[in-house]
């Protein structure tokens, strides 16, 4: 009975290992199956996801295309596509673009940037588009100087202007004894003064440059959000707009701005307005200023929100009294790149980082300007149609950025009636 009890184990465990054994290879064969099966539908999701990419940059391209034959037979951004929302088909999916206003509305009879979206589809994957067409034409020549002024330019004793992007000016430009510098300096007029010390090169009579008038400014008033210069902080006679940062999607004095475009009027008040300690992602607009009452003071960036929008605006006179380093987190306790407004791409919850200093893009003032010491950072170009002063000791360190003539902000081109999209607001992804 032992040795019978043993056989029948041996003989169960074997009927069990041979069933385990089947299993197992049943097990495997529909894993393999199922791998099979599933690397399949990888592969053809993968193909799906990228002709649906494929079409989508083809709705770019059609879109861009009929833009091209709209302007070419005639027409006007005014009347671009308002309502239009083809849809194609090719290649076994499908494509269609549409254009808005930067705040989703009908394109109507304006010169705002338009919002172009394309989508696609092929399968079950679908892809989009977006980027912006802004208004473009021949940009004005004063745009290929750092510093271009209007009226007359002075440049004080002791007074340093470095680097080699070309300062211009439409009337005289005179040079303190002991100035310093080797910026080139062209004037519309006669570039004269003692200047022993001066290395950059001196030129009279140069052709006269294009600036804008004020008139522009209207542009940016209608697209703008005001903030009453009363929210701001005041210290004794002086309004202070400071230790913040302003964006596209951060206003701490009311609603964002989907331009970054922010305005300051500061009409008929007899209190001095110091802007300082402060990051800006877009455009700041000074309305009714004076060189004696409104001051851009240190530890200040100003940059565009967009290529094609200025930095500053400036209706009236104004002093500059900028310093090299820009705002800093942990001085001012205040954190400068948050979600809402990434620094090159880059937001954190911290307040460690630093900035430099100065004024980015375009910028403009529609009067006077003296630039104070210690140092204005100038990187792109500013025009002054007014006159303007470097103080004594002041420097001025302008750099030019030949971007600035790529993309310009809307009246500072000679207007062609053109269209031009921005690569930099070009995104890839899903689809709304």
């Amino acid at each position: 009975m032992m040795i019978r009890t043993s056989r029948l184990n041996r003989r169960g465990a074997a009927y069990l290992i041979a069933l385990l054994a089947g299993s197992i290879v049943t097990v495997t064969g529909l894993a393999a199956l199922s791998m099979t099966t599933s690397r399949s539908r990888e592969m053809s999701m993968t193909d799906h996801a990228t002709r649906a990419r494929s079409l989508t940059n083809t709705g770019l391209e059609h879109a861009l295309c009929a833009v091209a034959i709209h302007l070419d037979n005639g027409g006007t951004r005014h009347d671009i596509f308002g309502s239009a929302e083809p849809s194609v088909n090719l290649d076994g999916g499908t494509f269609g673009w549409s254009m808005r206003n930067m705040d989703a509305t009908a394109v109507d009879n304006t010169d705002q940037p338009i919002l172009l979206r394309t989508r696609a589809q092929h399968g079950p994957a679908r892809y989009g588009m977006r980027a912006i067409l802004a208004p473009s034409g021949i940009p004005y020549d004063a745009l290929q100087t750092s510093l271009y002024v209007g009226g007359s330019l002075e440049i004080g004793l002791l007074a340093n202007i470095p680097g080699d992007s070309i300062i211009g000016a439409t009337g005289d430009i005179t040079i303190g004894l002991t100035a310093t510098g080797t910026a080139p300096l062209e004037s519309a007029g006669t570039a004269s003064g003692v200047g022993l010390l001066y290395g950059g090169t001196m030129t009279s009579d140069a052709p006269e440059r294009v600036v804008p008038d004020a008139s522009i400014l209207n542009y940016y008033l209608a697209l703008g959000e005001r903030i009453d210069i009363t929210l701001l902080p005041q210290r004794s006679s002086t309004y202070y707009l400071e230790n913040i940062v302003l964006g596209p999607s951060t206003n701490p004095y009311g609603a964002a701005n989907e331009l970054g475009i922010y305005i300051i009027d500061c009409a008929g008040s007899s209190t001095k307005l110091i802007v300082q300690n402060t990051r800006i992602v877009g455009t700041l607009v000074l309305l009714n200023t004076s060189a004696s009452r409104v001051i851009m003071g240190g530890s200040t960036l100003l940059q565009p929100a967009y290529n094609w929008m200025p930095s500053l605006l400036v209706n009236g006179g104004i002093s500059f009294m900028g310093t090299a380093t820009g705002p800093n987190e942990s001085t001012l306790g205040v954190n400068l790149n948050p979600p809402a407004a990434p620094y090159n791409f880059q937001s954190d919850a911290d307040m460690s980082d630093a900035y430099p200093g100065g004024i980015e893009g375009v910028s403009y003032i529609a009067g006077d300007a003296t630039f104070s010491l210690p140092r204005q950072v100038i990187r792109g170009t500013m025009v002054i149609t007014g006159n303007a002063r470097i103080s004594s000791s002041a420097t001025l360190d302008a750099t030019y950025d030949p971007s600035v003539a790529t993309l310009p902000p809307y009246g500072f081109f000679d207007d062609t009636g053109g269209l031009a999209i921005d690569p930099s607001t070009v995104v890839w992804g899903i689809p709304d």
